[in-house]
């Protein structure tokens, strides 16, 4: 509902906080809903502000907008009913909902896609669903909501450049098409809402799940993302016909797949029986895939087209030329701390998700006895520490099992992103790493390098941000 001019706190904020409705003429409240309705599809703009070509239209009135915090404060739901022409209007007034409760009600809407209404506290759905495509082959009865084109975009994404219908019409179709399930042939895959049912179902303690994901809501609200990775767009390989086959974080060849708007996540454990050989370790690194990919979901992204190709020109820290060069180049090899904005970037999506799935874990007093891999709920922790990764990559190469591999991929990428993330940000930020972490994922989400840039000039010189970063090809003419 556009803002109606001349009231900074939101429409008709000053008549609606007191109660008072104006006699005569239509109050400030109906003005701009004669506009809404229009502008939503609901029926033709005649010119005339009133409502007679609407039927019902629900309003929540939002305010309290902070210059350093949006936060919101729900005052009022209207109903307006219209009577037909020439009987008097009728406005319903309801009483306000909590505020808490409209916040639970909006996260587990935005993680399953159901309407605020039928959604509860979690994002455990009624009944399992799965999307097109996988193995369930049944339509969720959510995909109409799915597919609804204002919702095939992520929270912070932008389509740029003079051919912007057909860019939309591309990624429409790689949004609702499946693409990814043929990657892994041996694995059966289930939507996150279907896994997380039938492990409750079958008796595992899903609740750390439930509490990892309301600190996710909460944080992730005030770094500036307000709309969760749907349930739905988030796929779990939980079975395999691979011999050996092993899940986890650390799978090769998954994670968040921008172009689809889907996750890939395979279950922690042996993937031969379909069901987790320590359902505790498992759901704990399902929140941690979980919560890194919801901020891959949530940051900036800018697309074109480029010779027909769909080119992503700007992602959260990073930009890239027309032909695809990168803004910062890749680490040295062996390198402690990192000059890659992408490593950066993937440093600090990982270490915000192992902190909320740490802190989740502490809520329910697990600890690494009660997972039976002590390593593994170290990592999914964040509490790794040199002598794991000396032990890890002195196994022998090629890996003799699937696990094996698993293992040193974990102490890889432990070594080549977390480490030289955590090392940047004591180097760079010092005693203020923490706000230093925390204003580059807010830079992430909303991709306004500005304030960043402003904190790291104030603290090593001007111009930080490009000698840090900026590497030496990154302006030198493309081909034509």
């Amino acid at each position: 509902v556009p803002r109606w001019r001349g009231h900074r706190g939101g429409i008709g904020s000053r008549h609606l906080g007191r109660g008072e409705r104006r006699r005569g003429n239509p109050s400030p409240l109906v003005r701009p809903l004669a506009r809404s309705a229009h502008h939503a599809g609901r029926g033709p703009d005649d010119g005339q502000e009133s409502l007679a070509q609407a039927q019902e239209i629900s309003v929540l009135w939002a305010y309290g907008h902070t210059r350093r915090e949006p936060r919101l404060s729900i005052a009022r739901v209207l109903t307006v009913r219209t009577a037909p022409p020439g009987q008097p209007q009728i406005t319903k007034r309801l009483p306000p909902g909590p505020p808490a409760s409209h916040a639970r009600l909006t996260a587990a809407s935005e993680a399953t896609g159901r309407s605020p209404r039928s959604a509860r506290s979690s994002i455990l759905p009624e009944a399992p669903t799965a999307l097109p495509g996988f193995l369930a082959r049944t339509t969720p009865p959510n995909a109409q909501r799915a597919q609804h084109p204002t919702r095939l975009l992520a929270p912070n994404e932008h389509l740029t450049g003079p051919d912007t219908v057909p860019l939309r019409t591309d990624l429409t179709r790689a949004r609702t098409t499946d693409t990814l399930s043929a990657q892994h042939p041996d694995h059966t895959f289930h939507t996150l809402t279907h896994v997380l049912a039938h492990w409750h179902d079958s008796g595992a303690d899903t609740t750390p799940f439930r509490t990892g994901h309301d600190l996710m809501r909460r944080r992730y609200a005030r770094l500036g993302l307000r709309r969760l990775l749907p349930g739905d767009r988030v796929m779990v390989g939980v079975a395999s016909t691979r011999p050996g086959a092993f899940g986890g974080f650390h799978h090769p060849d998954q994670g968040y797949r921008h172009v689809q708007m889907r996750a890939l996540i395979t279950a922690y454990g042996p993937m031969d029986t379909g069901a987790p050989a320590h359902g505790t370790l498992a759901v704990l690194d399902l929140l941690r895939a979980y919560a890194h990919d919801c901020l891959h979901f949530g940051s900036r992204r800018d697309y074109h087209l480029h010779a027909g190709d769909i080119v992503r020109s700007r992602y959260g820290l990073n930009f890239r030329r027309a032909g695809g060069r990168s803004y910062s180049g890749p680490d040295p090899a062996g390198a402690e701390t990192t000059r890659n904005i992408g490593v950066v970037m993937e440093g600090a999506c990982d270490r915000e998700a192992r902190t909320i799935t740490r802190r989740a874990a502490a809520r329910h007093d697990i600890t690494a006895r009660d997972c039976g891999d002590a390593i593994a709920f170290r990592d999914v922790t964040g509490q790794l520490d040199p002598a794991d990764l000396s032990t890890l990559l002195a196994e022998p190469t090629p890996a003799a099992t699937e696990r094996d591999a698993y293992l040193v991929s974990l102490a890889r990428y432990q070594a080549n992103v977390n480490a030289r993330y955590e090392r940047f940000l004591t180097e760079i930020g010092r005693s203020e790493a923490e706000d230093l972490h925390t204003l580059i994922l807010t830079t992430v989400i909303a991709g306004d390098v500005s304030r960043l840039c402003e904190w790291l000039d104030r603290r090593h010189g001007p111009g930080t941000f490009t000698a840090l970063f900026l590497s030496p090809g990154y302006l030198a003419p493309e081909a034509a």
